[in-house]
């Protein structure tokens, strides 16, 4: 190197220099870059052609054992496969009926809530209603001897007393105390009922769905047998003995077998057995009216006004009207006596 005078330092960067261009020279030659290091037209069609196969740079699984994929331009971009299309919607499926029990609960939970509401307004209504009538309860059927049941109940009047017209509310003797707000409201629960089809052809229709204790403390039958002074005289909260023991309203309904299974409005909560002249229970059972609509439970307003939601203790098979207690779930809560519905 020292014989042709060129330094080290020198004879290498000759030789990078001289190197560099040869490589240039022959990629130009080649077709495989241009001077200013584009692709010629030639060979971007080349590769367009490769980039356009179904499954470009990747090889067939069962041959190769590597992973098998699309080139991601050959997929639209949002587009779903079959496979996860399925997965989403058995997702959706589980999620929904996971959360159907949870809807179906608050759902019942709900209407249990408007119907003590309304249970509580009675009690406080009718309470409401001794204090201005010389510490008496209103009465549950003041007239019901007369003709076939009378023109005048707790939540109504009527025209006639054949049973044929409906009662008005706003001439019940407890309108006032319900804040004028169209008389008793309804279950809610009975009121999807009648939305489903269930006939409304009942004889005391415009309870709501609510019994008032007619026998006890809507009348005097306790004290002067099954007669029309009992009827017109109701008891005074001074009678009775235990409030917070003593029914005032209920959740009822009466079952019906003609012309087909049905449930109507009954608006008063039968005591388990009859009474006799003396004002004693007799040994037959009454016509059982408690309706236990809220998931197997009926909800009670005491005499003392709290509410609370009872299950059913047993039942009549079948009703006088043919009807199926059992399955209405129609009955009668606590002992197999009187002593819950009884003022002494």
């Amino acid at each position: 190197m020292a014989k042709h005078g060129i330094g080290t330092r020198q004879y290498y960067r000759a030789l990078v220099k001289t190197g560099f261009r040869a490589e240039t020279r022959a990629r130009f030659v080649s077709g495989k870059q241009t001077a200013d290091g584009t692709l010629r037209t030639a060979d971007r069609n080349r590769r367009a052609a490769v980039n356009a196969r179904p499954f470009a740079g990747s090889r067939c699984p069962l041959h190769s054992g590597t992973l098998f994929f699309r080139n991601a331009r050959s997929v639209g971009s949002g587009a779903f496969t079959l496979i996860e299309l399925l997965i989403v919607i058995a997702v959706i499926a589980i999620l929904a009926g996971m959360l159907f029990p949870v809807l179906t609960a608050a759902k019942q939970a709900a209407n249990r809530a408007k119907c003590a509401a309304n249970l509580r307004q009675l009690a406080l209504a009718n309470r409401m209603y001794a204090e201005d009538n010389g510490g008496r309860f209103v009465p549950a059927a003041a007239d019901i001897f007369t003709g076939f049941g009378g023109r005048w109940r707790w939540h109504g009047w009527r025209r006639t007393a054949d049973g044929r017209s409906l009662f008005q509310p706003e001439k019940g003797p407890l309108w006032t105390y319900l804040g004028r707000s169209g008389g008793v409201k309804m279950c809610p629960l009975l009121a999807l009922m009648r939305r489903r089809g269930v006939s409304s052809d009942a004889f005391e229709a415009g309870g709501g769905g609510y019994g008032y204790n007619a026998v006890y403390v809507g009348g005097s039958y306790w004290k002067y047998g099954f007669t029309p002074k009992a009827a017109a005289e109701a008891a005074a909260a001074s009678d009775v003995r235990d409030p917070s023991r003593t029914v005032m309203f209920t959740d009822t309904a009466m079952a019906q077998a003609y012309p087909s299974e049905h449930v109507i409005e009954y608006s008063f909560c039968e005591p388990p057995f009859f009474l006799g002249s003396d004002g004693g229970p007799t040994p037959y059972h009454t016509t059982p009216s408690i309706h236990f609509r809220h998931n197997g439970r009926a909800l009670v307003a005491w005499c003392d006004g709290h509410i609370s939601t009872e299950s059913m203790s047993f039942t009549e098979s079948l009703n006088v009207y043919g009807g199926d207690n059992e399955y209405f779930k129609i009955g009668w809560f606590g002992p197999d006596s009187n002593e819950l519905f009884d003022l002494r």
